[in-house]
Order: C-alpha cells, then structure tokens, then sequence
C-alpha cells in the first residue's frame, strides 16, 4: 500500500533515529573508521601543475593529451577524500542526516572521477602503449581492478541513494561506508600511482624494433620505467 506524503514524512524522524540507534550499535567497527578516517586525512596538499606540453595535433590519436588532465584528476581525488573523511566522521557522531548528504557528494564527485577515466585517461593511454607490451599489460590488469572496484561502489551508492530505505540497509550503514571507504582508497592509490605516471605527451612514447621484430621503447624500458615506476 503506498504512504501518502504526510504518513512518509512522519515516518522520517523515526526512521533517521532507527539508523543513528544501529550506529551506535556498531561501535565495534569503529576502531576500522578511525584507521580509514586517518588515510583520508593524508595528503591533502594540492597536486603539482603538469609543465609537459600538449601534442594535440599528433595522427591517429582518437583522444587528445591534455596537459592538466592528471592535475584534475588528483584535485578530484583530494576532494572525494574530503568529503569521504566527512562521512566517516558524520558516522562516528551517528549524525544520520550529515551522512546522507556526505555520501550524495561523494557520489558526484566519484562518478567525475569515473567519466573522466572512462572518457579521457584510458581511452588515450590504450592507444599511447599499444606497442609497449609490458606497459599495456600493466595498465590493462590496472585498469580491470579499477572497473571492478567502481562497479561495486556504484552498486552501493545507487542502493543507498536511488532506494527507500528499509530495516536492513539501515543497519548495515556503518558497514557499507566503510566498505565504500576502503575500495575507494585502493582505486585512488593505484591510479595515482600506476595510471597517472603512464600518461605521458605522445612525444615521450618512443619505440624501435628490436632484432626479434617486437615492437619497445627506444630505451628497452617500458613507459612506467621510464617515469620511475618498476617494469
């Protein structure tokens, strides 16, 4: 039987009381918080702009390098961690309606994050190493361990935000957060560290035959080696 307006209404306070009660309840996933909280809390300092230069009129590039691209990339991380910090906080205080509203942001700026990735950042570094194999197989693994971990998150996100909640997704909050939480801090560390040092202007991308006609860089160092990263 569908509620009227008024019955729905009337029903909310009980509801948000219901969760901060299960909340509370949990408090022994609250040390798992802290230890989150803390990692969101690390580097919060804002990323160096790229000096690289962009090399848009390269043939055959179906996506353009854009020199702040990586720069954009990890101010959105700095802000998803934000604003992620905020939600575990808003848990830890049982503050049913800041986390709610913490999570509707987190949820647009981790699905910036996505299209991004998704429109900008792969598509271009599929194609920059298509003939690094070691480079290619590193980013492909990379990247299928990302889609895994942004399905899962987005699954979360639309059961909380695009549903009623009911008796059991209220009391399993505390614990989806902190899901959410460590999933996204595993795709932050490998896009940062595997993904951003890989994208590199298209002139950078240098590569021979080598006498076994296998197509690698000029240096006989992969893309990531090149930028420091192990081969």
């Amino acid at each position: 039987m569908l509620r009227s307006r008024a019955g729905i209404e009337a029903m909310r306070p009980i509801e948000e009381k219901q969760l901060a009660m299960n909340i509370r309840r949990q408090g022994v996933k609250m040390t798992g918080l802290s230890f989150l909280r803390g990692w969101f809390t690390r580097g919060s300092a804002k990323p160096a702009r790229s000096a690289a230069k962009s090399s848009q009129g390269e043939v055959g590039i179906t996506v353009r390098y854009r020199m702040s691209l990586a720069s954009e990339i990890q101010a959105r991380h700095a802000l998803a961690k934000m604003q992620m910090r905020a939600m575990l906080d808003a848990c830890r205080d049982a503050n049913v309606e800041a986390a709610i509203r913490c999570m509707r942001q987190f949820a647009t700026t981790f699905r910036q994050i996505g299209l991004t990735r998704s429109v900008l950042l792969c598509p271009y570094l599929r194609w920059a190493l298509q003939r690094d194999r070691a480079a290619s197989q590193q980013f492909e693994s990379t990247y299928a361990e990302l889609m895994h971990s942004t399905l899962m998150i987005e699954a979360i996100l639309s059961d909380y935000l695009g549903s009623p909640w009911d008796s059991d997704r209220r009391r399993r909050f505390v614990h989806v957060v902190v899901r959410v939480a460590s999933l996204f801090s595993r795709g932050v560390e490998l896009e940062a560290s595997v993904l951003l040092p890989l994208y590199l202007p298209p002139g950078q991308y240098r590569y021979v035959m080598d006498p076994a006609g296998q197509t690698s860089p000029e240096d006989g160092t992969t893309a990531g080696a090149r930028r420091g990263e192990p081969a």
